[in-house]
C-alpha cells in the first residue's frame, strides 16, 4: 500500500489590478472581437471587487 501526503505550498498575495490595467485587456479583447471576455472583466472589476482586498484596504 502507498503512502500518501498532502503537499503544502506557500499562497503567494494577490494584488489587485487598477481599472487602468482592466480596461487595457478589455480594448484589447474588444480590438481582437472577443466581446466576452472584455465584459468580464469590466464587470468583476467594477460590480464584483473581491471582498478581501476591499477590507484589507487594497482598493479605493
Amino acid at each position: 500500500m502507498e503512502r500518501f501526503t498532502l503537499k503544502s505550498r506557500t499562497k503567494s498575495k494577490k494584488h489587485a489590478v487598477t481599472r487602468e490595467e482592466v480596461y487595457k485587456f478589455a480594448w484589447g479583447c474588444v480590438k481582437q472581437s472577443r466581446l466576452e471576455p472584455a465584459a468580464v472583466a469590466v464587470i468583476c472589476f467594477e460590480w464584483l471587487q473581491r471582498p478581501e482586498n476591499v477590507v484589507a484596504r487594497l482598493l479605493t
